[in-house]
């Protein structure tokens, strides 16, 4: 018999079916391979192999962002590189890399604060559960976690604060926004800052990972209830949508016009 957390552990994991990554290192095969790469193909697969629908957008235009955020909030999980570099337009020239755009204008999290305070600033998702991960290849994490608590108090998106047991993770009752680190450094670079050794995941260790948090954002006998059912009705929709005949949704459409 399943404990109570082994049971909400599986309705969380039958619950989360979308992820969505935002990198502007995806798909950058011939880019340097860096703790900031990052590889879509093999996070795509991972995913799917768990079952789950994995998106990765990269972003190149500072207009992509109001697009991207629109997706992301309707995505269950939401996971976004810290250092986005983008373009006010298209480039016409683009005879420097990424690397040399960030040196010379230093745009670490200036992006990812605006999606992170579009979405949150939303009024539609003020009660919404949301679970937000920040996944880079910088080492300070904890300043990145102040950093975003900054940007959604500056922003008036109040609730949220700083863990006191985790400072890598800014929360409110209903929403998660955790730091953690690529593992494409190697082991070399968690020497720099003790906390980085917990804080390191591995693509492979990503969706079980973002099972857990979800579970302890969400755990509980009624809410694990309703997950488990809103979970059903979305496997099962389209087969409940071919029970109701179009001559029965024109009647019914009919009928609403002739109350209202």
């Amino acid at each position: 018999m399943k404990t109570f957390n082994e049971f909400s552990t599986a309705v969380t994991d039958h619950f989360i079916q979308n992820i969505i990554f935002i990198d502007d290192k995806a798909y950058n095969s011939n880019g340097p391979k860096d703790q900031h790469e990052f590889d879509a193909q093999e996070v795509t697969k991972i995913f799917s192999k768990k079952g789950k629908i994995c998106a990765v957008y990269k972003p190149q235009l500072v207009s992509d962002l109001e697009y991207l955020t629109s997706i992301a909030n309707k995505s269950d999980v939401t996971i976004l590189d810290w250092q986005i570099v983008l373009d006010e337009e298209p480039a016409e020239n683009n005879s420097q890399n990424d690397e040399e755009d960030a040196e010379e204008d230093d745009v670490r999290g200036v992006y990812t604060k605006k999606i992170i305070t579009s979405l949150l600033g939303d009024i539609d998702n003020q009660h919404c559960i949301k679970l937000i991960l920040i996944y880079t290849g910088e080492v300070d994490l904890p300043n990145i976690a102040s950093e975003i608590n900054a940007a959604l108090n500056e922003k008036n998106i109040s609730g949220f604060s700083i863990n006191q047991d985790d400072p890598c993770t800014v929360m409110s009752n209903n929403c998660k926004i955790m730091v953690i680190s690529k593992a494409n450094g190697g082991v070399g670079r968690a020497q720099h800052l003790p906390e980085l050794a917990n804080k390191t995941k591995s693509y492979e260790e990503l969706p079980d990972f973002i099972s857990l948090q979800f579970t302890e954002m969400t755990s509980g006998l009624l809410s694990n209830f309703a997950m488990e059912s809103l979970a059903e009705i979305r496997r099962n929709f389209h087969h409940i949508l071919t029970l109701f005949s179009k001559e029965f949704r024109r009647s019914l459409f009919s009928a609403s016009n002739f109350v209202t």
